[in-house]
């Protein structure tokens, strides 16, 4: 299986989890039926991902795509259509795709404490009926002396997935977060309203074969990073900032073979998506900047309460 359907596969399981954690929800259904209508002369076909039932609200219809494909024409016209018709029948929609990894984080960490046989009903009793509202997470770990350290942590943090607390998902959990009385709120990474497309150029290329095939063969597993321009090549490694669609990113690995490389990249903090380099230097659509001097560093997703 590709690397990139590897990938996109990841993506709809991260949408289940969100699903999961969400209290309104009801049921969730994968690829749930066919819409099929009649687009510029043409009849046209889609199967959304998600259908999506919920208690206080009309039934949401989702797909999954990771951002960087958002803009791609034909997935950007697919995608509107069926927008269209879902919403002429009264329903929602939404284009779901990389959501900001410190909440991602954080929500892995909870799913772990959302079964709730596991814990003990008289403990989780007691913690509801504490006034916590206001406290930190350390100071509810340490609210209950009477009962063993590692049971009182599990009990707190099944609260938090359940939402009897809530507190901000969207730095890495720590025992400073404050707990609030609520609903939680997720960022995710939905959006109702689609970007415009982005149309490829007119010519073939906007390097030539040799320099394409350069940046492949630079673009190994485990090539070293820092991506420079010469006069006769073009290299990228872990570290180099391409300047994607107006937006500059940073390769933090690498994937795939020579002919067909993969590279893992981040716009911001907690964002990344995969690029194919050879179909995106190709069109156009990047070009390698100056080397940022700055080390490349991954966020710690180990979490201080566990």
């Amino acid at each position: 299986m590709r690397d990139h359907v590897v990938y996109e596969l990841r993506l709809e399981l991260t949408r289940l989890l969100y699903a999961d954690f969400d209290q309104d929800l009801t049921a969730v259904f994968a690829q749930p039926f066919l819409l099929s209508t009649t687009v510029e002369g043409r009849r046209r076909r889609h199967v959304p991902d998600f259908l999506v039932l919920r208690e206080k609200d009309v039934p949401l219809v989702v797909d999954v795509k990771p951002r960087h494909l958002l803009t791609r024409p034909k997935v950007n016209f697919a995608l509107g259509w069926a927008r269209e018709v879902v919403l002429s029948r009264g329903w929602d929609f939404q284009a779901w795709s990389e959501p900001p990894e410190a909440e991602l984080e954080n929500l892995r960490f909870l799913a772990g404490y959302r079964r709730a046989w596991l814990f003990d009903e008289d403990l989780l009793a007691e913690i509801r009926s504490a006034d916590l509202y206001g406290a930190t997470l350390g100071d509810a770990l340490r609210a209950f002396p009477r009962h063993p350290d590692w049971r009182v942590r599990a009990a707190v943090l099944r609260l938090l997935w359940c939402q009897h607390f809530v507190t901000d998902l969207t730095d890495s959990l720590s025992e400073r977060h404050v707990l609030r009385q609520g609903t939680a709120a997720v960022v995710g990474a939905r959006r109702r309203d689609l970007p415009c497309p982005v149309e490829e150029p007119e010519e073939e290329s906007a390097l030539d074969d040799g320099q394409i095939e350069q940046i492949c063969r630079a673009t190994r597993p485990g090539s070293r990073g820092g991506g420079h321009v010469t006069g006769a090549a073009v290299r990228v490694g872990v570290g180099t900032r391409l300047k994607y669609d107006g937006e500059v990113v940073v390769v933090e690995e690498m994937f795939g073979s020579a002919a067909g490389s993969e590279v893992l990249v981040r716009d911001g903090p907690s964002r990344r998506f995969r690029l194919s380099l050879r179909e995106v230097l190709a069109s156009g659509r990047a070009q390698v900047t100056a080397p940022d001097p700055r080390p490349v560093r991954t966020p710690d997703a180990t979490h201080r309460t566990r």
